[in-house]
């Protein structure tokens, strides 16, 4: 966890931390702000590297918390 924390930090929003790896994608938990706690996806793919990073339309929102999101991946 901590690699990605360094390899993405100029890459994603400072408060994005990612938990776990999903093929080229990060799933993260936001650490600060009106989102704390919820589940973003954070997509690699979809990066644009001629925009300034962090860049935000390839964040996708996955659950509203770790408990919601855990479920769901239950289900």
């Amino acid at each position: 966890m901590i690699w990605e924390c360094r390899e993405y930090a100029s890459r994603m929003p400072k408060e994005l931390m990612p938990i776990a790896y999903s093929g080229g994608r990060q799933i993260c938990i936001c650490t600060e702000g009106e989102n704390f706690g919820r589940i973003f996806l954070w997509d690699s793919e979809e990066e644009m590297p001629e925009v300034e990073q962090p860049y935000y339309q390839n964040i996708y929102l996955l659950a509203d918390s770790l408990t919601a999101f855990s479920k769901e991946l239950k289900e």
